[in-house]
């Protein structure tokens, strides 16, 4: 008798969840996310100072959590800012000397560039 093979199970198209590390994040509902970025949203304003800081850390375990800090700020920016700051500093990491780094880092990509709109 035959055993039956498996069949393939077909991929949703449904985005990986976001995990972020941060004491006190609480996630942005579905709901805001859909709302338009207003000009005066302070969150592009962080999300500059991070990833020019970012660039000057030292310790492994700073960009570890700049990264963090980045994919929770990149929720509240437009794909416009996503796409001309965030991932050109996030590529940029990937030739880090320090394995997590480029690990986090990769990881970072990969839950952010999902949530681009076409």
């Amino acid at each position: 008798m035959e055993t039956p093979t498996p069949k393939p199970k077909k991929l949703t198209g449904k985005p990986l969840p976001v995990c972020i590390d941060l004491p006190n994040y609480v996630r942005v509902h579905q709901s805001q996310q859909n709302e338009p970025i207003s000009s005066q949203d302070g969150a592009l304003i962080f999300l500059s100072f991070v990833l020019s800081t970012v660039r000057n850390a030292s310790r492994a375990q700073s960009k570890v959590d700049a990264c963090d800090t980045i994919l929770a700020l990149s929720e509240r920016v437009s794909d416009e800012a996503k796409l001309d700051r965030v991932l050109p500093y996030l590529i940029s990491m990937l030739s880090d000397d320090t394995a997590i780094v480029r690990g986090t880092v990769l990881r970072t990509i990969a839950q952010l560039v999902p949530h681009l709109d076409n």
